[in-house]
C-alpha cells in the first residue's frame, strides 16, 4: 500500500487517523500525548490492513508475503474457470516458449525534438491481459502454425525477413544480453499475434520450423478489468490507485518468474556450505544464501510471453 500513514488512514477513513500535528517528533516526550500518538499509528495501521484484505478483489483470499502472490493466489481462487485451466509446461516447451519471452520496447529514435506531445498508455501490462492467451492443453507440436487461426495462438521458430523499406522494425531479437529489433533476415521464437502483426507490416516467414500451440482464450480478463476499476474509482496519488496496479502486474509477473531462486538459512553445517560454494550473508549468525529450484505451478512463461507481444504490438 504506497502512501504515507497519514495519507492511507485517511483513503481507508479508518477511526484512528494518523496525529501528524498533535507531537513535536524531533523532540518526543514520554507523555500522554505521544503515547496516543502512537496508539493511532499503531491501531490506524491494523485497520488500514484489515480494509485493505476486505477489498472486494482479495476478500477471502488470506495473508500472503508478496504482492505477487497474493494476486496470483486472488486470480486462482476467484476468478479462474473449471472450463480453462492452467497447466505446468514440460521442461523442453517451458524452454521453448521463453526463447520468445522478450521484454518492452524502449528505445530512443531521436535525441532532440521540440513542440512534443507525450502519449502514456495507462496499466499497459493489464490491457494486454485482457486479449486471448494460452490456457488449458500443455501445448501441442506442429510442424507449421497457421497464421490468423481463430481460437488458438502459438509460438513459432521461424526464419524471418524484415522489409528494407520498414522505417522501425517490429520484431524482437536477443543479441549479446540486448534487445534489439533488427532489418534483415534472422531467426527467433515468436508469440503468433505479434508475428501476424509483423506479416502486415510486410514482413515474409522464409521458414517455419516447428510451432507450440495452444487454445486461447482472455482468460486474464476479469480480473485485468477488476483491477482498472480500483484505479478509476481511487484516480491520481490515492494509495489504492499504485494498490491496484501493483497487483494488475503482480499476476503478469508471478507467471513469468524464473524457477532458479535463492533462499537463506541458518540450518546448514559451515564447512558443508563452504564446499558446496553458498555465500556468507551474516557470519555472526551463520546465515548463507543458498541456490534452489521452483517446481511451482505457477510459473507459466508462456502467459507472460503473450502479454508482453501484445504490449510491443
Amino acid at each position: 500500500i504506497k502512501g504515507s500513514l497519514d495519507k492511507i488512514t485517511q483513503t481507508f477513513d479508518v477511526k484512528h487517523k494518523k496525529l501528524s500535528d498533535t507531537v513535536d517528533r524531533a523532540n518526543l516526550q514520554d507523555n500522554d500525548i505521544t503515547r496516543e500518538y502512537l496508539k493511532h499509528d499503531v491501531i490506524g495501521l491494523y485497520e488500514v490492513l484489515e480494509k485493505f484484505y476486505q477489498l472486494p478483489l482479495i476478500k477471502g483470499v488470506g495473508h500472503k508475503m508478496t504482492t505477487s502472490s497474493l494476486a496470483m493466489s486472488a486470480y486462482r481462487q476467484k476468478y479462474l474457470d473449471d472450463d480453462m485451466p492452467l497447466y505446468k509446461l514440460s521442461p523442453d516447451k517451458e524452454e521453448f516458449v521463453i526463447a520468445s519471452y522478450y521484454g518492452g520496447r524502449n528505445e530512443i529514435f531521436k535525441m532532440q525534438a521540440i513542440n512534443v506531445r507525450e502519449y502514456d498508455i495507462n496499466s499497459m501490462y493489464v490491457s494486454a491481459m485482457l486479449n486471448p492467451l494460452p490456457y488449458g492443453s500443455h501445448g501441442v507440436w506442429v510442424k507449421k502454425y497457421p497464421l490468423y487461426a481463430d481460437d488458438m495462438v502459438g509460438f513459432i521458430f521461424a526464419r524471418i525477413r524484415c522489409p528494407k523499406k520498414l522505417l522501425i522494425p517490429v520484431l524482437p531479437y536477443k543479441y549479446r544480453g540486448k534487445l534489439l529489433f533488427p532489418a534483415g533476415e534472422f531467426e527467433g521464437v515468436f508469440f503468433s499475434k505479434e508475428l501476424e502483426y509483423a506479416v502486415s507490416l510486410g514482413y515474409k516467414i522464409v521458414e517455419q520450423y516447428k510451432a507450440l500451440v495452444f487454445p486461447a482464450a482472455p482468460i486474464l480478463a476479469e480480473y485485468a478489468w477488476d483491477c482498472w476499476k480500483i484505479r478509476q474509482d481511487n484516480p491520481g496519488d490515492n494509495p489504492l490507485n499504485m494498490t491496484a496496479k501493483l497487483l494488475g502486474n503482480g499476476l503478469y509477473g508471478k507467471f513469468a518468474q524464473g524457477r532458479d531462486r535463492e533462499l537463506l538459512t541458518q540450518d546448514i553445517d559451515f564447512e558443508e556450505a563452504c564446499q558446496m560454494g553458498y555465500t556468507l550473508v551474516l557470519p555472526e549468525y551463520n546465515l548463507w544464501r543458498v541456490p534452489t529450484y521452483s517446481d511451482s505451478p505457477a510459473i507459466l512463461p508462456h502467459i507472460s510471453a503473450g502479454i508482453t507481444a501484445y504490449s510491443r504490438v
